[in-house]
């Protein structure tokens, strides 16, 4: 006997009967949820404090700080590297973009610009615009974390 309304299945040559319920794949569900909040939030290594670029910096060094700054706000397969997406951060990155003659100095300022203005509606795309730039083919951003989970990844990244 099958019935697939609770997923019912009576298997009497198998000697065993299961009963597959709403509820247990909803804990399922809520189970990968879980694991997902958890990979996204965790600690992942190469993670600095300090911006680490001054206004002699190439225009890739300067993009690799600014694609580890997203990494506490996005969903992506795969993050390494991170440093705080703070307004003090965004202010010394504008003056080093600002000062340079970077091939993408326009698309830079305009995201800077957003952040400095803590609109972050956009920072899947800015993630990558990034990525894409310097050739990325694994951990494209794919959302955005909720503010709880941006949360605990500063804690599990960041020195308080």
């Amino acid at each position: 006997m099958v019935h697939y309304g609770s997923a019912s299945i009576n298997d009497k040559k198998a000697g065993y009967s299961s009963l597959t319920t709403a509820a247990s794949v909803e804990k399922e569900k809520a189970e990968e949820i879980e694991e997902e909040i958890k990979e996204q939030t965790s600690f992942i290594g190469g993670v600095s404090e300090e911006l680490g670029i001054t206004a002699d910096s190439e225009e890739s060094e300067v993009m690799q700080i600014m694609h580890e700054m997203t990494h506490q706000k996005v969903r992506a397969q795969d993050k390494w590297g991170a440093v705080p997406l703070t307004n003090e951060n965004v202010k010394k990155v504008i003056a080093i973009v600002e000062a340079s003659s970077f091939e993408h100095k326009t698309d830079m300022l305009t995201i800077l610009k957003r952040w400095e203005n803590d609109n972050f509606s956009r920072v899947a795309e800015d993630h990558n615009f990034f990525w894409r730039l310097q050739g990325g083919n694994v951990g494209q951003a794919y959302g955005t974390l909720t503010i709880e989970e941006e949360q605990k990844f500063i804690e599990n990244n960041f020195a308080e």
